[in-house]
């Protein structure tokens, strides 16, 4: 196995069978603000490196993680070629973690391609448990059993069944205790796997669980560097079976993968989220930031709740002044994104709701809505957009 660690000026390459370290400078700049914003520019330097070492031929006989592909990720490309492939011929626990607040990620974009290739029997045979992290940042009024149905009901839309939903918070350590005596139970005969998207709080979770049940503290290494595991990661329990963490996959769909660590943190709440109800006419807009923006088009004069983290920007205009709002304060104002995250323009959808239902902006949040109304939402290149029936 190979693995490739990026630092500020080099690329360091593991060779775990020989024990050799390959040490190569990067010759241009490819890391900005905590994130690796170019994968092209990445993907040409690990190619020349496997062609001057000429390790294509170790490469293709082992695990690797390194990007390949133009349009995929390290890690997308490992979990992808390695892990579903061997997930399907053993028989463990799959322990799928996400987060409650990215719709769009809730389920793992690997396991479309093996519903495509008619694979999704074999991964079946497997007991699959679906774990909702950051539960704590729903507001406190917020019914857990409503957010377990629209789980299910996301996970059956993916073709997958779980066999139980877990709602938690590994940062509070909120509702650790079922999980734990259930993974305890289920870990008896088998390993237990945990996967999932990036910044779902995957290796907080396992860190969590961890520090519960032991004297170890976070063996695991987290970063609001999206994608930095590129190993997985197994812990020996008593019974001779592990607890594996496989590497995050870094969705190029997804806004972790675009925003730095410090827009992560304005993005991103702390703290439950908070509701802020707008009266609003038909004509009105809101923008989130230069992240999300909602048109009101048709309907009687009502009230809209925003769900999103204290610190972002919201702001209301009309929807007539909308466009040279944007363009005249997107480098102010409306940050995040900055230029340098890469996201492309804002793309809308529209959305008529025949129930009191909520917009989902994938990764930033979600506005409540009124039944009989038309509105249209926006987010770079349509990101995260989406809609739910109202969880509260």
């Amino acid at each position: 196995m190979f693995t490739f660690e990026l630092t500020d000026n080099y690329i360091l390459i593991y060779n775990h069978k020989t024990k050799e370290i390959i040490k190569e400078e990067i010759p241009y700049n490819i890391i900005s603000n905590n994130k690796i914003y170019d994968y092209l520019k990445l993907n040409k330097i690990i190619i020349d490196i496997i062609n001057k070492y000429k390790l294509l031929n170790s490469l293709f006989k082992t695990k690797i993680n390194i990007l390949i592909f133009e349009n995929k990720t390290p890690t997308e490309i490992y979990l992808l070629k390695n892990l579903f492939k061997n997930l399907s011929n053993i028989n463990i626990n799959l322990i799928h973690v996400s987060s409650l607040f990215d719709n769009k990620h809730l389920f793992i974009s690997g396991n479309k391609l093996y519903y495509q290739d008619k694979k999704v029997e074999r991964l079946n045979n497997n007991e699959y448990i679906l774990v909702g992290n950051k539960v704590d940042l729903f507001p406190k009024n917020s019914k857990e059993s409503k957010i377990k149905d629209w789980m299910r009901q996301e996970a059956n839309r993916n073709g997958l069944k779980p066999e139980k939903i877990f709602l938690v918070s590994a940062a509070k350590k909120k509702n650790l205790d079922e999980l734990m005596a259930f993974l305890a139970k289920k870990g008896e005969k088998k390993d237990i796997y945990f996967v999932g998207t990036t910044n779902v709080g995957k290796s907080t979770l396992i860190n969590a669980i961890i520090n519960m049940n032991s004297d170890f503290k976070d063996v695991i290494t987290t970063s609001k560097f999206p994608g930095t595991t590129l190993d997985e990661i197994k812990i020996p329990l008593s019974n001779g079976h592990y607890l594996i963490d496989t590497p995050g996959i870094l969705n190029a769909n997804q806004l972790a993968s675009h925003l730095s660590g410090k827009e992560l943190e304005v993005v991103e709440p702390k703290k439950p989220l908070k509701p802020a109800t707008y009266q609003l006419l038909p004509g009105q807009t809101i923008f989130l930031a230069g992240l999300g923006r909602f048109d009101y088009v048709d309907g009687p004069s009502a009230g809209f709740t925003i769900y999103v983290a204290r610190d972002l920007y919201v702001h209301r205009t009309k929807t007539e002044n909308a466009d040279a709002f944007y363009e005249k304060h997107k480098d102010d104002l409306l940050l995040p994104p900055s230029k340098e995250d890469n996201l492309g323009p804002l793309k809308g959808q529209t959305f008529s709701p025949k129930e009191k239902s909520d917009i989902l902006f994938g990764g930033v949040g979600f506005i409540t809505t009124p039944a009989n109304v038309v509105v249209k939402a926006y987010t770079p290149e349509g990101i995260g957009l989406g809609i739910r029936r109202a969880l509260i």
